[in-house]
């Protein structure tokens, strides 16, 4: 479950001032360190005279580096620093110029700098640059313009590309993301209104931009930097925001720089710390320590080059553009010591596995937070005509066939999870049955799938519940047993009979837990019930109902399981480096990731990972680019076979409550078993 807790940021010169006063002492204090810092003098940095060169009419510098070129720049760099770097006489560094075009300045470590060199005619302002993509804004279309730059035989080439569509709002800062995680590259544009996108670049090898999804930012914003996937955005009234810039994340900011009435004008990161550069060309780190001064008139856009100089000392070459002399400033600067000891961040975020998501269903018919729970149909001899159920718990029950399409929606009320049994023998017959939980009445709703996989829905059964929440599904035999929670912890255990021509139930035992519960799943094979309470960890009960109704705390919530703990399912016959094992597959929703336990003791984790992004997927029947999953409730995976191929060891779908690519309502995502256990060498 969705608590909510995340608050959607809506800025303005009002609302962040009230942010940065309604910050803890802490930050406040740091905020003004840093406010009086950045204004003082500190001796033991190192000052260099800075070296100049004219702008014609300029914005914006970006130090060049190839990362995937055959034969590598002389000036191999990024701001991580490494030992391993080399002393490079000279460095190369790209410039936007709204009267020249893009041009390459070469940097050498003394001397005059030589005039730079014309790679693309234009009108261009602002800019970015990640292997092989540079970005900048072309002044006379006011469009993004992307130009790939590549290094052939140790000269750069360049391929003007298509501008990017005309934006909603004046373009005031570019920042590009390359990830490590799924190889695609990113960019981010702000404008000073309060408006930003995140867009889908592709990756070296493949030029396709989409709009990834919108962002709310601070109005008046001044600059950005990015590393990994934190964006860092500064504006004057409050200090420096951060943004999860991942591409499945949700709008939240954290105000992690007080400064109020602050005079910061440009940004950038060396081994995850943020520097800063006021109007002066003062750059400091957040703690008010001086690296050097540009002597600048009006210092904006803040870039660096980290290297290590003969002395195997770190330093920096730094640059600003000064909007009133319309000269770009270079100047070198020993870096801190505590900035040498930090080695490039690379967070627990970073280190797990992304699996592309294969299809995505079509989108919930209302926004908010509609999409909740699934369960998978298996086509009784046509594989690949099994089903995806889903509830939209404003609404009913739908279904979708395998490429992500609707076949049939039932307006049951507001359903909330749900779990089906196939060939289960009720009436006389063998039924392929599917429950709900109503939350409209506290009942549990019924319903059946014919051969064809058509749904026919039954008379709701209700219940002595009170806030009805998840429910699993437990076949022992021919019995069949609903366990239906409700928020304070309660689990009642229902049996499942047929009367009438229609569904019954009749209670038979209830258990519980500390706290609330939702997602829960049964393993048949051991007669154990396996429930999430979804701030403390995964429960196993016994699901006799005749059995003891006290159980035990297997799997706590701690390391890798953040809460909440929400979907719970079960994966049959998985192959762990040779041996059959069943795994519980489950919703680790506090840091949108996926983890694999086994379901017998020591309930070991054997792999964890998350849903990312397919530039070459399936959505609601057409190929097409999707986003991956996050903030997962529901889920629910099968090993039997629903299709060929791929598809032939089951797969798992899942919740998925932030939709973009561009942003839509929520939907569900799914993707083949084997590309999981292969992506995590599971055999």
């Amino acid at each position: 479950m969705k608590m909510n807790m995340k608050i959607t940021p809506i800025f303005s010169a009002a609302t962040v001032r009230c942010a940065a006063i309604c910050t803890t002492t802490a930050l406040y204090l740091m905020a003004s360190q840093v406010h009086a810092n950045i204004a003082k003098e500190d001796h033991s940095s190192t000052d260099h005279r800075p070296r100049t060169v004219a702008a014609h009419k300029g914005s914006q510098a970006q130090p060049l580096v190839f990362t995937h070129s055959a034969t590598q720049a002389s000036n191999l760099n990024t701001n991580s620093i490494s030992k391993q770097d080399a002393n490079p006489p000279t460095s190369t560094w790209l410039l936007a110029s709204e009267r020249q075009g893009l041009l390459l300045q070469s940097v050498p470590s003394s001397g005059s700098l030589p005039a730079p060199k014309v790679l693309v005619k234009g009108e261009f302002e602002l800019l970015a640059f990640s292997d092989p993509y540079v970005l900048t804004l072309d002044r006379r279309a006011d469009r993004i313009r992307p130009i790939m730059l590549k290094q052939v035989n140790g000269e750069p080439t360049t391929n003007v590309l298509p501008l990017l569509p005309m934006g909603s709002f004046e373009i005031h800062w570019i920042c590009i993301q390359p990830r490590q995680q799924d190889g695609h590259i990113y960019a981010w544009f702000g404008g000073e209104n309060g408006q930003s996108e995140q867009w889908l670049l592709g990756n070296a090898g493949n030029w396709s931009p989409k709009l990834m999804r919108r962002q709310a930012i601070p109005v008046n914003s001044t600059d950005c930097a990015i590393e990994g996937d934190k964006l860092y955005v500064s504006e004057p009234e409050a200090g420096v925001w951060q943004f999860d810039a991942s591409p499945f994340a949700d709008t939240s900011a954290h105000l992690v720089l007080a400064a109020i009435d602050n005079k910061i004008t440009g940004l950038n990161l060396v081994n995850g710390t943020l520097l800063l550069t006021d109007k002066k060309g003062k750059i400091t780190d957040t703690s008010g320590n001086q690296l050097t001064t540009l002597s600048a008139n009006k210092a904006k856009r803040l870039s660096l080059a980290a290297t290590h100089n003969k002395q195997n000392q770190s330093v920096a070459t730094l640059a600003v553009f000064d909007d009133q002399t319309d000269h770009y400033l270079f100047a070198q600067a020993s870096l801190p010591s505590e900035i040498i000891r930090t080695e490039a961040t690379h967070t627990v975020d970073d280190q797990i596995v992304e699996i592309p998501a294969w299809v995505e269903s079509a989108p919930s018919d209302r926004p908010y937070d509609t999409m909740d729970d699934p369960a998978i149909w298996v086509h009784p001899t046509a594989p690949e005509k099994s089903l995806i159920l889903g509830t939209n718990k404003r609404w009913g029950l739908v279904s979708f066939n395998m490429q992500g399409e609707q076949v049939q929606g039932l307006p049951s009320g507001r359903i909330n999870n749900v779990d089906l049994r196939q060939q289960v023998q009720l009436g006389g017959k063998k039924r392929d049955i599917v429950v709900a939980t109503l939350r409209d009445n506290e009942s549990l709703a019924f319903y059946e799938i014919d051969s064809a996989g058509k749904i026919t829905e039954y008379p709701n059964q209700a219940t002595n519940m009170v806030d009805i929440y998840g429910m699993c599904l437990y076949q022992d035999g021919q019995d069949l047993y609903v366990f239906a929670n409700q928020k304070s912890g309660r689990i009642a255990q229902y049996h499942v009979d047929w009367h009438n021509n229609a569904p019954s139930i009749d209670l038979v035992r209830n258990i519980n837990t500390p706290s609330q519960v939702e997602g829960c799943v049964t393993d048949e094979s051991q007669h154990a019930l396996f429930i999430g309470e979804e701030d403390k960890g995964i429960w196993r009960f016994d699901a006799n109902p005749k059995a003891s109704p006290e159980g035990k705390l297997i799997i706590k919530v701690e390391g890798d399981l953040v809460a909440d703990v929400e979907g719970i399912s079960l994966y049959q016959g998985a192959e762990i480096k040779g041996k059959k094992q069943d795994l519980l597959v489950v919703s680790s929703q506090g840091n949108n990731s996926y983890i694999l336990y086994q379901t017998k003791p020591p309930y070991a984790q054997v792999g964890r990972f998350r849903i990312g992004v397919n530039l070459q997927g399936i959505e609601n029947g057409r190929e097409t680019s999707i986003d991956g999953s996050a903030e997962t409730d529901g889920l629910a995976v099968t090993h039997l076979p629903v299709g060929k191929g791929a598809w032939q060891q089951g797969m798992l779908v899942v919740q998925d409550g932030h939709n973009h690519l561009p942003d839509a309502n929520q939907s569900f995502k799914w993707l083949p078993w084997s590309s999981i256990a292969q992506q995590l060498q599971l055999n």
